[in-house]
């Protein structure tokens, strides 16, 4: 373990998140260490200090809390400092002056030096590649096995040196193996090219990926000559994060390995999960403030003692009651074994058992954001609604919305559940996405948790009329110009290994409005594209019907925002923004290509998008749900035809 990162709370969340490689002062690449070594030595008062809670997460993620990366409350008087350990990788330097390369350990600390009298213990760089699976393992580089092709190379063995030796050029083709043993040498040439096409994919651009290494290893070498071939070099498993090198993994893998640059977007794909604080019913706020009662150290030491001989939860619940009587006076055995046992929650929408999981989280959001709501003390109960009166916006525009909440104050906890490598969803196989944050997962239901973080901030939730919507898309043109682009998501999803997305008209629709909304507000509000966010419900559920768009802001470094961007909710400014939005998606710079492309074959990743680009449509990655997927202007026109013409 190595050094202590100088990051925001939130970075740690995402994108610098567990198994993320970044790169700290002087050059030193590091990657971010499992969930076992963050509160190795913490107090029961450390982590009470960073415990969060949010029940409707904690029962869609199957943990029992929440807990705040360590920050300067946890460095309590008398407590050990805590800190997020790193890990040094890639763990390949290369010498500047002499070109050897050397393999040093996880734990490297510091500059590390050639070793060789004639470089005078020059410092040396860390090698800027590395490999990893779609199953979320991440190695080193197989340099010996490259430069030698062939999976366990004699020479190897014996400890003979490699050497890398760059050209002026920069290419890849210009950087050099050499191994001076066995007089073998090996360019990077094609180690970073996308994989062939598909056979099911008409256009090679809608294609993904890199190379896979363990066909490569025995490709023709320079002279030409074929090499012998061998066993395919497959994923060792390699867990690096957690303090495992492949050797010490356990049984290979067997995923095909990919070549990475260490900062490349692909190498890691923050996997986090979100809500928004909405107020409970009078008997869910009482058991909220049971479980902060329960969060207590002494009493959650006697509840794990308790635990650990296997005692009924009824048998905890008088133990506890016997012992801290004075702490939990007013409450009854039934609540506290409730609590205790996780079986109730918050307020859920009615017939919860027809929703899915995105459904359980979002619908009660969507009820709550359009009732008006101004608490007296915002620092307990963080939630401002005001809603707009729709009066002052023009007739031929109150047909389509119903509803607009200004929201002057919101709180979202976001949650780190884990990560994707090569790939945003996960394919199938993979591991579960909390198996990978652990070394050595907890035993113990009270000791589930996953980091997150708190950040506040304002924003517009608007409702669009759904009697409109409907009637939208029920139009016969509608369904045969969405067709080629589901077929476009079920191919990529069978290529990827994963389930494919049934894409809605009125989510293609919201999605779309909202990244034009957005691009509008920027220039009328003063926020930058990336400190907006978009929060989309939708669903043609019938028992959780949702049509709207949340555009927010949110921010760990502060409380809240200016109120510039709910200002420009009021209807008098919404309507001029909303009319700007849609005479946007009418034209795009790049047009003709931009819309000529999008109805022959897409654009964007596997040609998710049909009408739009960068020019028209797209937002930075932290503003989009969807990775910027899943995008067409062309249907905003046709949404708001009546007022278009």
């Amino acid at each position: 373990m190595a050094f202590q990162p100088t990051l925001r709370r939130n970075q740690l969340i995402a994108p610098f998140g567990v198994g993320a490689i970044h790169v700290l002062k002087g050059s030193r690449a590091v990657v971010t260490a499992g969930l076992d070594f963050w509160y190795k030595s913490a107090s029961p008062e450390q982590i009470q200090s960073v415990t969060v809670r949010e029940p409707r997460l904690e029962k869609r993620l199957g943990v029992t809390h929440f807990r705040l990366p360590p920050g300067p409350e946890t460095n309590l008087n008398g407590a050990p400092e805590l800190t997020i350990p790193l890990f040094r990788f890639p763990t390949w330097y290369v010498c500047p002056r002499c070109h050897r390369m050397e393999q040093r350990t996880l734990g490297t600390d510091g500059d590390a030096s050639c070793q060789q009298p004639s470089c005078n213990g020059e410092t040396m760089r860390q090698i800027s590649f590395a490999a990893v699976c779609d199953h979320g393992h991440l190695q080193d580089f197989p340099w010996k096995e490259w430069v030698r092709r062939v999976k366990n190379p004699e020479c190897a063995a014996q400890n003979c040196p490699i050497y890398y030796k760059a050209g002026g050029s920069g290419s890849l083709e210009d950087i050099s193996i050499s191994c001076k043993s066995c007089r073998k040498k090996r360019t990077l040439s094609g180690i970073m090219r996308a994989t062939p096409p598909d056979s099911e994919a008409s256009d090679p651009k809608q294609q993904r990926g890199s190379t896979r290494l363990s066909s490569m290893l025995h490709a023709e070498n320079s002279e030409g000559e074929t090499e012998e071939s061998g066993p395919e070099f497959l994923c060792q498993g390699g867990r690096v994060w957690l303090g495992e090198q492949p050797a010490q993994s356990g049984p290979c893998c067997t995923r095909p390995l990919r070549a990475v640059l260490i900062n490349a977007t692909n190498v890691h794909y923050a996997r986090v999960e979100s809500a928004l604080w909405i107020p409970s019913s009078d008997d869910d706020s009482k058991l909220t403030k049971l479980m902060t009662l329960l969060d207590q150290p002494k009493i959650r030491v006697r509840i794990k003692s308790l635990h650990s001989f296997n005692l009924a939860t009824e048998q905890i619940a008088q133990n506890l009651l016997q012992n801290h009587a004075s702490d939990l006076n007013g409450y009854t055995e039934a609540e506290i074994q409730a609590a205790i046992g996780g079986e109730s929650g918050p307020e859920d929408p009615p017939s919860q058992g027809d929703l899915n999981e995105e459904e359980l989280i979002r619908y009660p959001e969507y009820r709550k954001l359009q009732e008006p709501r101004r608490p007296f003390t915002a620092e307990e109960d963080p939630l401002e609604i005001r809603t707009a009166d729709l009066v002052k916006m023009p007739e031929n525009l109150r047909s389509f919305i119903s509803g607009i909440s200004l929201i002057d104050k919101l709180r979202e906890t976001r949650v780190y559940r884990g990560f994707n490598r090569l790939v945003p969803q996960s394919v199938e196989g993979a591991p579960h996405p909390n198996s990978l944050l652990w070394r050595y997962p907890p035993q113990q239901d009270q000791d589930q948790w996953l980091p997150c973080s708190i950040v506040y901030g304002e924003g517009i939730f608007i409702r669009f009329n759904e009697d409109r919507l409907a009637a939208w898309e029920r139009d016969s043109d509608l369904e045969s110009h969405i067709r080629p682009l589901q077929e476009r998501e079920e191919g990529a999803a069978r290529r990827m290994g994963r389930p494919a997305r049934t894409i809605l008209p009125r989510f293609l629709l919201l999605h779309t409005l909202s990244h034009l909304l957005i691009r509008r507000l920027v220039f009328e509000c003063g926020y930058g594209s990336a400190s907006l966010r978009e929060r989309l419900y939708v669903s043609d559920n019938p028992s959780a019907l949702m049509a709207g768009i949340l555009i927010y802001t949110a921010s760990g470094d502060s409380e809240g925002s200016m109120g510039g961007l709910v200002r420009m909710g009021e209807p008098e400014h919404f309507s001029r923004i909303l009319k700007d939005a849609i005479d946007d998606a009418k034209w795009c710079s790049a047009d003709p290509v931009c819309t000529e492309i999008g109805e022959n074959g897409g654009q964007g990743i596997d040609g998710l998008n049909i009408a739009a680009c960068h020019c028209c449509a797209l937002l930075p990655e932290t503003a989009c749900e969807s990775f910027n997927c899943f995008l067409d202007r062309s249907l905003a026109s046709s949404f708001f035809s009546p007022i278009c013409s």
